[in-house]
């Protein structure tokens, strides 16, 4: 046998189930599905393309029919099975190839009895009806609590074995804190239940942890690994996007216990619900936290091919824990998914409205939509209250308003514009401009990409107290001018007004046509950046027009000579094209040639459009509303305020859905598949339609809680089983299909499961079922046997706490954990240069300050390619796709950060603060403090003298290291408020640090 082989075979028998004792009936699904799966299925399983002589090993009815003389399958003479007499082949074994084991004699031989047995299927038990099992009978029943007990109590007498005895009141506590809260209990609660060790005070505990909004934040952690929440885009320059609100309404939906199957049904289509809430169309934002890019170059076609294969798997992975995603490019090789059905899947999702490739500029990927809280809608309906108050009376009709309107009129129809005499112009490029008649100047050269236009004249004998610059059209320019950009734009960066050399004051300027975002006011006041943006254009070919209003007049006899200096650029185009420059009187308004020419023929209607473009210009300049104009510019300006400070959340918006087809091998450029319509694999049950047309989201939410789906509450309560237990009841949480491990206890699992369903799938049932169960309560150190009593759940597990709950517990302990719930992101300390690979734009590192960087670790900016290095030491996932169950590692880098992530230092300084002040001088005091508030538990006299000697070595070091002291002491954001001897401090503050690297400070027993 080849070593490969060899290695293989070896590999397959340490890990494969225990054969059946000889006697006992062959169980199907235990001890020969396992074997078919791994080794017949990929070449005789359920994907058509890999299928081998067309037989399916998986379906009875292809195994046992009659293949012209011979079945593979003979229950009538089992030795002659064909499948038995390949796989006992001596040269030429099934299955084939040097890749895979053949079968070994025993397993051959469990295959034969399995065949004399009558070869019987079973359905795989996760696609099976559930139904409520009976409540197993045991031997002792003193010891359980309840039904989960006797379940569990049954599994250990089958194994010889007995239940671990009861942990103490403080593990136990501790455990339930963390478990519950991610938190450390306080010394009140570990003492109530040492002194109370009884099943009342326990439940009481219990109650208390669950009512707590903490849970909420603990169960949201969990929720966001499965469904890949992070800050940021993941793809390209992992921009960071508008998801805070998401986060915010898990929170609350925790919070109030809400039921799993709305839970989910708002999730994946609570934007399709009957007059959608808010908050429902916040919670379908869970369809936007795919991974998205803004790539340029980029195929749209692609990735909106690449974010529907994202959804389906993660849809199916977080509530189905089902591998579909395989299907993707060829049928399941083991699971009863082919390629059509992921496509069907997907097809569900053709409705969000999305692009393929996101345009660069801001954090926004839209659609988006506002998500004020009750304060900033009441402070909103405040301040547009008030602009409706304001807008009505700049609407008010009088007497005064109508004669003042009259005089307005007069004053238009008397605006003179005139031509300066002595014209001249020049450049800073040294260039030639043509003067034409009536003050027109014109240019058409290409050059730099910047020049300086100074139009001068000597002052006017009149004073006048405006200028008016034309842009005239002109068909030799594109799109008939102003500009000689291509579509006839002008562009301007700087307008300055001189007289005798001294620069005048602008008071305010306007124009005919301004393109959005860039007004001539920013050429004269530099608003947009250096120089200002003005960008005007001509509309029909009409001139643009801008008039600049001075604060004093110019010209009269005693004026200085008068420059009008512009600066424009435009991609290495000369823009100025035609210009007319005129000066005016104070009061002149920029008003179209039609519009003038109606004024000036005053026994002429002008029209209902003219009449209304002059109330406009008269209400927005008359001096009797201008108090009121003042007010509507501070509410507006207020109003503009309150808006960007409402937080936006991506948006599941429907439209009209793409046409899905199969994408053959996932080849995004073949569209040579069938088009397929919404639907559900035909192994789960069919899709019930709330109405005639074709499914949508909805109906595909409804399916994944109806009743006769089976999987989603086997899936959660076995999610639920590993937070709780250590272990789940399947081990392989994000596989329920054929290559995943089978339930340990499936009597359990579906008792758990059916329970869920009945109690409304209220999840907090569930959670108290087992916290309160004796099971749980169980110790985690034994002696004996520890994998069967793993196996059996005869102990509880013991492990390393989530990177959260270690961050998050260090903070609680020293005191300086923000507990505020929800809210925006926050960024705690991170290494300089730790980003410095992003760009597009690059982004320097910022981190809160205050109270904000206190705050717990599921409010952290989560950077998909850059996670939190302190996180990533303990193994918190990129979410860049669903986690069912995080890696524990033991590596150097964690230790590292337990010791110098400043929030670690912090905390550990404010512990000492603590220890110092609540110890009073007793080190002995001291040292209870810190046991007590990290481990709840007072010191041994061992650890008392060992920390104590810590504290005395290093109190000495650093009174000799005064520069070393300041800097350690110096570490975080948050100064020392003790009045302590910085030595001092200093050397508790290495203790402190000693007792939150305790392993049992760390982990959860």
């Amino acid at each position: 046998m080849p070593a490969s082989t060899l290695a293989l075979a070896l590999a397959l028998a340490l890990t494969a189930p225990p054969l059946p004792q000889e006697g006992g009936r062959v169980d199907y699904s235990r001890d020969v599905r396992p074997l078919l799966a791994d080794r017949c299925l990929p070449c005789h399983g359920p994907d058509e393309e890999a299928r081998a002589a067309g037989l399916r090993l998986d379906l009875r009815a292809s195994a046992v029919e009659d293949r012209g003389g011979y079945r593979v399958i003979d229950t009538r003479a089992a030795a002659e099975s064909e499948l038995l007499v390949r796989v006992r082949d001596e040269l030429d074994p099934m299955p084939p190839g040097p890749d895979h084991a053949p079968l070994s004699a025993a397993e051959a031989d469990l295959l034969e009895r399995w065949i004399r047995e009558g070869a019987p299927y079973e359905d795989h038990w996760a696609y099976r009806e559930l139904e409520r099992p009976e409540v197993p009978e045991i031997a002792d029943p003193r010891w359980a609590q309840g039904s989960i007990d006797r379940f569990v109590l049954a599994g250990i007498e089958a194994a010889g074995l007995e239940p671990a005895p009861r942990a103490d009141g403080r593990t136990r506590a501790r455990r339930l804190s963390f478990d519950l809260l991610g938190l450390p209990p306080t010394m009140d609660q570990v003492e109530s239940i040492v002194r109370d060790p009884g099943q009342s005070a326990w439940e009481d505990l219990v109650e208390e942890l669950l009512g707590s909004p903490h849970y909420a934040e603990r169960m949201t952690t969990f929720w966001f690994d499965l469904v890949r929440f992070a800050d940021t885009t993941g793809i390209h320059a992992d921009n960071r996007w508008n998801v805070r609100p998401y986060r915010d309404w898990v929170i609350e939906a925790f919070r109030s216990n809400m039921p799993f199957d709305r839970f989910t049904i708002e999730q994946v289509a609570g934007d399709l619900l009957p007059d959608a809430s808010r908050s429902q169309r916040v919670a379908a934002a869970y369809n936007r936290l795919n991974l998205i890019t803004r790539e340029g170059g980029s195929q749209p076609k692609e990735f909106l091919a690449r974010y529907t294969a994202d959804r389906v798997r993660n849809l199916t992975e977080v509530w189905l824990a089902s591998t579909v995603g395989c299907a993707e490019c060829h049928d399941h090789k083991f699971d009863p998914f082919s390629t059509r059905e992921f496509y069907e899947l997907g097809a569900f999702f053709a409705d969000i409205d999305q692009v393929g490739v996101y345009q660069s500029g801001e954090n926004t990927f839209p659609p988006e939509f506002p998500v004020p809280s009750m304060e900033q809608e009441q402070s909103l309906a405040r301040v547009r209250a008030a602009l409706a108050e304001v807008l009505l009376e700049l609407e008010a009709d009088s007497l005064a308003l109508a004669d003042d309107q009259v005089r307005f009129e007069e004053e238009l129809r008397d605006q003179r514009w005139r031509a300066p005499d002595g014209l001249t112009v020049a450049t800073a490029s040294g260039r030639e401009v043509e003067v034409l008649a009536d003050g027109v100047l014109r240019t058409e050269d290409e050059g730099a990409d910047t020049d300086t236009f100074t139009v001068g004249f000597p002052s006017p004998a009149a004073r006048y107290g405006a200028l008016r610059l034309e842009l005239l059209p002109d068909p030799a320019l594109p799109n008939e001018g102003p500009g000689l950009a291509a579509n006839g734009n002008l562009v301007l960066t700087e307008v300055t007004v001189r007289v005798g050399g001294a620069a005048v004051a602008i008071a305010s300027s306007s124009a005919s046509f301004e393109q959005p975002n860039y007004p001539v006011s920013a050429a004269h006041d530099g608003a947009l950046g250096r120089g200002g943006w003005a960008v005007m254009r001509g509309q029909d070919g009409a001139p643009a027009e801008a008039v600049l209003v001075l604060e004093e007049p110019i010209g009269g006899p005693d004026g200085g000579p008068i420059e009008i200096e512009l600066v424009q650029q435009h991609g290495r185009k000369h823009l100025l094209g035609r210009w007319r420059v005129t000066v005016g009187r104070a009061s002149a308004v920029p008003i179209a040639p039609e519009l003038r020419a109606a004024l000036e023929a005053s026994d002429v209607d002008p029209g209902e459009a003219a009449r209304a473009t002059l109330r406009r210009l008269h209400r927005a300049r008359t001096p009797l509303l201008a108090s009121a104009r003042a007010e509507r510019a501070r509410l507006e300006a207020e109003e503009a305020k309150l808006v960007g400070q409402i937080p936006m959340v991506l948006e599941t918006r429907a439209v009209a859905p793409r046409m899905t087809r199969v994408l053959p091998r996932g080849d995004w450029m073949d569209d040579t598949g069938e088009a397929v319509v919404p639907g559900v694999p035909s192994a789960l049950g069919e899709l019930q339609l709330e109405g005639s047309g074709p499914a949508t989201r909805l109906d595909l939410a409804r399916w994944l809680v109806a009743p006769e789906n089976p999987l989603v509450a086997r899936v959660l309560v076995n999610r639920v089983w590993r937070m709780l237990m250590g272990r789940g009841i399947v081990e392989t949480l994000d596989d329920f299909g054929v290559q995943g491990s089978s339930p340990t206890h499936a009597a359990l699992l579906d008792h758990l499961a059916t329970s869920l369903i009945e109690s409304g799938w209220d999840l907090r049932h569930l959670i108290r079922q087992i916290v309160c169960s004796a099971t749980y309560q169980q110790s985690s150190w034994v002696e004996d046997a520890p994998g069967e009593r793993d196996a059996t759940f005869a102990r509880q597990r013991r492990h390393r706490l989530d990177a959260e709950f270690i961050r998050d517990g260090a903070l609680a302990a020293s005191g300086l954990l923000n507990r505020r719930i929800g809210g925006a992101s926050v960024r705690p300390y991170q290494p300089e240069g730790y980003w410095s690979h992003l760009n597009f734009p690059r982004r320097t590192y910022q981190p809160s300050t205050g109270s904000d960087l206190h705050r717990r670790a599921l409010y952290g900016h989560w950077q998909r390619q850059f996670v939190h290095p302190g996180l990533a030491a303990f193994d918190a996932p990129s979410r860049e796709r669903c986690v069912s169950e995080r890696p524990r590692s033991n590596t150097p880098l964690a230790a590292l950060a337990l010791l110098n992530d400043p929030i670690h230092v912090e905390a550990a300084r404010a512990l000492a603060e603590r220890a110092i002040v609540e110890g009073g001088p007793s080190e002995e005091a001291r040292a209870s403090v810190l046991w007590r508030r990290v481990l709840q538990r007072e010191p041994t006299f061992t650890e008392t003298a060992r920390v104590l000697a810590l504290t005395r070595h290093h109190r000495a070091t650093f009174a000799l290291r005064p520069d070393s002291t300041e800097s350690f002491l110096g570490v975080g954001d948050v100064r020392p408020t003790a009045e302590v001897p910085a030595a001092e401090l200093a050397a508790w503050t290495s203790a402190a640090r000693v007792v939150l690297n305790l392993h049992e400070a760390i982990v959860r027993e």
